[in-house]
């Protein structure tokens, strides 16, 4: 079964901001890949929903599908987070610049706090509502 996940891209306050045209921010590699730290193997699949949030930011700018399950990249040397999976963004749902984005607090439907629950957080499961919020706020 199909989850929905929220994915924090940037470090926030206590680090680099990504960059308000984040299409171009690694080479590209956000339009067609979410990566992870070695750590550990993402939970993410095949038809998972995933919607980009910028750390510092604290704004949702895209969503689409994961398309891959978690893989092992070497460094390509534009990112040190070597777990990936493939992703199709969907355009309704993407934002050009990240300042076009809508407030994280669009997700707070069903009594959880993502203002507190993203911090020091790479990502998350999300309930249906969290996922349905955070795609009618973006389609607006």
């Amino acid at each position: 079964m199909a989850q929905n996940w929220i994915k924090s891209w940037g470090y926030g306050a206590r680090g680099r901001r990504i960059r308000d045209d984040w299409q171009n921010e690694s080479h590209g590699l956000l339009m067609s890949a979410v990566t992870f730290g070695p750590s550990r193997r993402p939970g993410l699949g095949t038809g998972d929903g995933v919607l980009y949030y910028a750390a510092g930011w604290r704004l949702l700018f895209a969503a689409g599908t994961v398309s891959s399950y978690a893989y092992w990249f070497e460094s390509d040397g534009y990112t040190s987070w070597p777990w990936r999976v493939n992703v199709q963004l969907d355009d309704a749902y993407t934002r050009e610049f990240i300042h076009e984005g809508v407030p994280l607090d669009v997700l707070n439907v069903a009594g959880r706090n993502f203002g507190n629950l993203m911090k020091r957080r790479s990502h998350m499961t999300l309930s249906d509502a969290e996922w349905q919020a955070g795609l009618d706020a973006l389609c607006r």
